[in-house]
């Protein structure tokens, strides 16, 4: 068992970059480890009971059990890659994805994900990235926290959120060995010894010091279990560190003519849920595209989008903002009459005039309601109304139905 880590208060010292554990030493657990896992390979991988329920996130690339996984995909093989080159050639990632199953909290608020682990390993979570290192059977539920509740205003000027806030829970607790918590800094410019994690008990937030800072995870060992979360300390810098960021596109409900929202927030996944579920409640359909932008951001940084195509664009600029998940994240409106060509679209840095992210949204992208001219809206909406008059006559009802398909 390795000794537990020391546990400072808010008000201890900010730890220099010689407290924070070499990498060379987790990676030598890490080696360990993999080669536990290699040593069962004759065991089944059914073993890991991850099932989804009816409610999959809507960009989700994960399979269900049985089927070809994110990890296993081709195309998803590069997701690293697509998240910052520079990153992913530091990273060295050896852990088995798992698609959790969907779940709601107890008072039907809030959707959580459960796994049940059967055999040790070290295991990513599909949905949220959250990895586990475990030494046995063990069950884990989990779901996102609120910054926002949990943070003072001095707080907040001190420490920048740097990932999701994670409520952890398990039976037994000591089964697992290590969480891998996702950040969503890019560390070519970082000091890793700024990133600690922030731990709420009954006394208020706590800081421990992680065991490692990787490029796309930050590392706690022998975890204890509440909510939990990574900051950065700001150290009294104007200027915020590199950032990993996301541009996700929906389409607005419309009967006629096309219009998108877009958004650009960063990688973290709490937020792209968020963004997710407000968009639902408005009805509006996601439109795949290329997520992540070609290098990473600044909170501060304005951007505007453009396009051969003759587009209507509000606002103009597009902030990139550091807004928590429960706030209505910013986004900029696209409207167009043409709906019947391919759609390009830019994103430009606005101070240096750099192209930060493009697609190109065809018509097969998009809702087949915005492909109607207005004639077939109307001749549609005839045939809807005639089809619900009240049926006196069940039979001729048919022959109705059959002469509009």
């Amino acid at each position: 068992m390795r000794p537990a880590r020391k546990r400072k208060t808010l008000h201890d010292p900010i730890p220099s970059g010689e407290e924070v554990a070499s990498a060379s030493g987790h990676s030598t657990g890490m080696a360990a480890l993999h080669d536990q896992i290699s040593s069962e390979e004759s065991a089944s991988t059914s073993e890991i009971i991850c099932e989804q329920t009816l409610l999959p996130s809507t960009d989700s690339m994960a399979g269900a059990p049985g089927e070809t996984s994110w990890s296993q995909s081709p195309a998803a093989a590069h997701w690293r890659q697509d998240k910052c080159d520079w990153c992913a050639r530091e990273e060295k990632d050896l852990s088995e994805e798992v698609k959790p199953e969907i779940i709601q909290d107890p008072d039907g608020n809030q959707e959580m994900y459960r796994v049940r682990f059967s055999r040790a390993g070290w295991f990513r979570c599909s949905e949220t990235e959250l990895e586990f290192e475990v030494k046995a059977e063990v069950t884990i539920q989990y779901g996102f926290g609120s910054w926002s509740q949990h943070l003072s205003e001095s707080q907040k000027e001190q420490w920048m959120v740097a990932g999701p806030l994670f409520d952890i829970r398990l039976e037994p607790a000591e089964t697992v060995t290590a969480v891998h918590f996702p950040h969503f800094l890019c560390l070519r410019e970082a000091n890793n010894s700024r990133m600690q994690i922030a731990h709420f008990v009954d006394e208020g937030m706590t800081l421990e010091s992680p065991a490692q800072v990787r490029p796309f995870h930050t590392v706690w060992e022998n975890p204890s279990f509440s909510l939990t979360g990574l900051l950065w300390w700001r150290k009294n810098s104007d200027q915020s560190p590199l950032i990993h960021s996301n541009v996700l596109l929906y389409q607005a409900q419309k009967k006629v003519n096309l219009t998108l929202h877009l958004y650009l927030i960063p990688d973290d996944i709490s937020r792209v849920k968020a963004v997710e579920v407000y968009e639902k409640k408005c009805l509006s359909w996601f439109v795949s595209k290329p997520h992540f932008t070609s290098e990473p951001l600044r909170f501060g940084s304005h951007h505007i989008v453009s396009s051969p195509s003759e587009i209507r664009v509000t606002p103009k600029e597009l902030p990139f903002l550091d807004r928590p998940a429960e706030a209505l994240q910013p986004f900029t409106e696209i409207y167009t009459k043409n709906v019947k060509e391919d759609l390009e679209l830019s994103l430009v840095e606005k101070k240096v005039g750099k192209l930060i992210w493009e697609a190109i949204v065809r018509p097969e992208d998009l809702t087949p309601s915005v492909s109607y001219t207005e004639t077939e809206r109307r001749t549609g909406e005839q045939g809807f109304t005639e089809l619900q008059m009240p049926v006196s006559n069940p039979i001729l009802l048919s022959h109705q139905l059959i002469s509009h398909f």
